[in-house]
């Protein structure tokens, strides 16, 4: 398990480029209507942290307890980036989005990267 958690880990890191532009397109879709309360320079910034925050939470290989000192860097960006949202005036939905929208860019990565191991692919996703 631990493996595969760091192999995730891993893939995230060599994607991180094309996976926070996507990532960041999804957003504009699901924000479309509130471009003016945040700057793609913003989300960019908050996406390329989380990410980096994401990637060293899993080469821990705890997945089993969020509330570890292994996942503090994770809990700590979501908690910034919900007051900051609130305090720009988006909704607790709209904020839930940022990481919502993540969901389909990592998962196309995840396919392409492992589209010779299919059965790889379970695991990770």
């Amino acid at each position: 398990m631990a493996d595969r958690v760091s192999r995730l880990s891993e893939i995230i890191a060599k994607h991180e480029v094309p996976l926070i532009a996507d990532w960041l397109k999804e957003q504009s879709r699901e924000l479309a209507d509130r471009s003016d309360l945040i700057k793609d320079a913003e989300l960019k910034v908050q996406g390329k942290e989380f990410l980096e925050l994401l990637r060293s939470g899993l080469k821990s290989g705890n997945l089993s307890d969020i509330q570890s000192p292994d996942w503090e860097g994770v809990r700590d960006i979501l908690t910034r980036i919900s007051r900051s949202r609130a305090l720009q005036g988006f909704t607790p939905s709209e904020t839930a989005s940022f990481v919502f929208a993540l969901k389909r860019p990592l998962f196309v990565c995840l396919q392409q990267e492992l589209q010779s191991e299919p059965l790889e692919l379970t695991y990770v996703a």
